[in-house]
């Protein structure tokens, strides 16, 4: 018979309660980090799904530069004598383009009016489909005018911008495939697609999409890069569209006489800046102070003579909105061709 004495009974004791101890933590050590990352009170859980991330305010800074918006060469979608156009620099082969196209169409048809669309090459050079898509686009113009250019664009969106597939989709809009493909290899509109992408990089577009939202009158314009949420466009147009209603509500004098005095000299007019309400009567008083000179806006049918020390009163019809470049339409030395300034109607 063994006997222990009551060193090692605690002996074993203390080995039993060591077994213990360590089984424990091995346990927490495995299973209790994961337990407590994952099972998280409902309460927490769910009050952290409840907040959402604040959207950031669009970044939209002035655009210079921008080419004017000509309809007789650019393609417009929507009203041409909206107050806004957005102007989107785009390539048929980039994804982030194809994401962006409804969103344009959501821009138009929210504004009923208010704001075009208008369309400009930016093909990426790492796009190989990219710069014969967009010169096959300019081919179905050439066939269908503006309407087939913009079913042309949709169907790539669509579809796909493959340069096997060009024909194909050519015949699918109803245009001669023939006619279409001699276009498109005789690089006709290969000039025009390169001349818009320099101008889109004149005016800060680097890459796909960009646009530039563009006041059509005042010629206010800001750049809006990427394919941003239409709440992001809507946020810069109202914007702009406030402005302008500010401006047409300035201290501008409505439905009564005002003279503006104008100095004109060699080789400037001043002010080179003219501000109207629509339906005002405005008259512009020339004073000639050195050279003989002349005064023209063709598009309101105005040209007058403005001798040297002599003054000159032209009456402006003030009924149609826009933004008319004047200048002077006679012989007046070196300096002639600057001699230019700007008629906005609010």
């Amino acid at each position: 018979m063994t006997v222990h004495t009551p060193r090692q009974l605690w002996f074993g004791v203390s080995l039993a309660l060591m077994g213990v101890i360590i089984g424990y933590g091995i346990a927490v050590g495995t299973n209790g980090g994961t337990k407590t990352e994952t099972n998280q009170p409902p309460q927490v859980a769910q009050k952290q799904q409840a907040q959402p991330t604040p959207a950031p305010s669009p970044s939209a800074p002035a655009a210079q530069n921008v080419p004017p918006v000509d309809p007789e060469k650019d393609h417009i979608r929507g009203n041409p004598d909206a107050t806004i156009a957005v102007i989107e620099y785009s390539d048929f082969e980039c994804p982030f383009c194809k994401r962006h196209h409804p969103t344009m169409s959501q821009i138009v048809e929210e504004y009923d009016g208010k704001v075009s669309w208008v369309y400009r090459h930016f093909p990426l050079s790492f796009h190989p489909n990219a710069q014969p898509s967009a010169e096959a686009a300019e081919c179905a113009n050439d066939q269908g005018g503006n309407n087939a250019f913009w079913q042309y664009t949709d169907l790539l969106f669509e579809r796909g911008a493959d340069k096997n597939n060009l024909i194909s989709y050519a015949e699918e809009l109803g245009l001669d495939t023939n006619a279409f493909e001699s276009c498109l290899n005789s690089g006709k509109y290969t000039r025009h697609v390169n001349e818009d992408t320099a101008g889109g990089s004149a005016a800060g577009i680097s890459g796909t999409p960009g646009n530039i939202i563009y006041n059509l009158q005042t010629k206010e314009a800001r750049l809006l890069s990427g394919a941003q949420p239409f709440e992001n466009f809507k946020t810069v147009i109202d914007e702009m569209l406030v402005e302008k209603a500010k401006a047409k509500e300035a201290n501008i004098p409505s439905n009564a006489d005002r003279t503006q005095m104008v100095h004109v000299s060699n080789w400037s007019f001043t002010p080179e800046t003219i501000t109207a309400k629509e339906g005002e009567k405005l008259s512009l008083h020339f004073m000639g102070i050195e050279g003989n000179h002349g005064f023209a806006i063709p598009a309101l049918g105005i040209s007058a003579s403005i001798p040297q020390g002599e003054s000159t009163v032209v009456a402006i019809p003030t009924d149609t909105p826009g933004t008319y470049e004047f200048f002077c339409n006679v012989p007046c030395g070196d300096g002639h061709k600057d001699m230019k300034g700007t008629l906005t109607i609010l």
